[in-house]
């Protein structure tokens, strides 16, 4: 006579529920920590960026005695006979080809935090790719030489590095700048424009108003932007959390806090005699 098998046990309804409710905490716990390795590679490869810039922006003062200017002016051309943004003046020191198209979208120039780095604005016949850094030109990114409190790269700039006498160390050179949400402005390149440069106290208002209403003014680096408000290219900015990267005329690469914004114009003037500590 065959031996009977012992019944088959399956889940209850509550053990089932029991153990859904565990995996959905332990999902929980883990996507947080997830984004946050995702984040932490993503600011990584940004201070990587940052400092490639950087090594560029030295190199390029070795070769000319000076670094390169933020946007040529019609009367001020370039020594390199190339008009255009610091990004056009930098493509040879990035191991890039100076003949690259504005319309490329050069890694490099590209924060990965951005959901829409690297986007190219196509609106006109010639298209123009965006750039997630740009030089603090001084109070406004229309600062020219004659203004106070410039920065070292402004437009129609020929800063020599022995002219930062605030300190390479405590002077900003360049600083994370996502292009505005609609791609119009930011552009890593073109001929006349102050699109690739950014003010620490920005009067310019390049956008008067976006999705909250009237653009502030001054605008400041005094809080994470909202990504889809156009108002949020008037100021200094990332998609970190909690601040954004800065690169120092000596090379250094920094996260500051956005607590830290009234210590910005200081560090952003080359030549101003502020005090700033390390």
């Amino acid at each position: 006579m065959p031996a009977h098998r012992a019944p088959r046990r399956g889940f209850t309804l509550i053990e089932l529920l029991v153990v859904i409710a565990i995996i959905a905490i332990l999902i929980g716990l883990l996507l947080p920590a997830v984004q946050k390795v995702r984040e932490a590679a993503a600011r990584t490869r940004c201070t990587n960026n940052l400092k490639q810039i950087c090594l560029a922006a030295q190199n390029y003062h070795d070769t000319y005695g000076r670094f390169p200017n933020g946007q040529g002016y019609a009367n001020v051309s370039s020594s390199t006979g190339i008009n255009g943004s610091w990004a056009r003046h930098l493509l040879p020191y990035f191991e890039q080809q100076q003949t690259r198209s504005a319309g490329d979208t050069l890694s490099m120039l590209v924060c990965t935090s951005d959901p829409h780095g690297g986007g190219t604005w196509t609106g006109w016949s010639t298209p123009y790719g965006t750039t997630s850094y740009h030089p603090t030109a001084g109070p406004s990114a229309n600062t020219t030489a004659n203004m106070a409190g410039v920065g070292v790269i402004f437009r129609g700039s020929q800063t020599k590095i022995v002219e930062v006498s605030d300190g390479t160390s405590t002077t900003i050179l360049f600083a994370e700048h996502p292009p505005s949400w609609d791609l119009y402005w930011g552009w890593w390149d073109y001929p006349t424009n102050y699109d690739s440069l950014v003010g620490y106290r920005e009067t310019s208002q390049l956008y008067g108003s976006g999705v909250n209403g009237t653009c502030p003014n001054p605008d400041v680096f005094r809080a994470p932007g909202k990504g889809q408000d156009n108002c949020d290219f008037n100021h200094i900015w990332s998609f970190h959390t909690g601040g954004a990267n800065f690169a120092f005329t000596d090379g250094s690469i920094r996260f500051l806090t956005y607590s830290s914004s009234q210590f910005i114009p200081a560090m952003g003037s080359a030549r101003g005699s502020e005090v700033v500590s390390e």
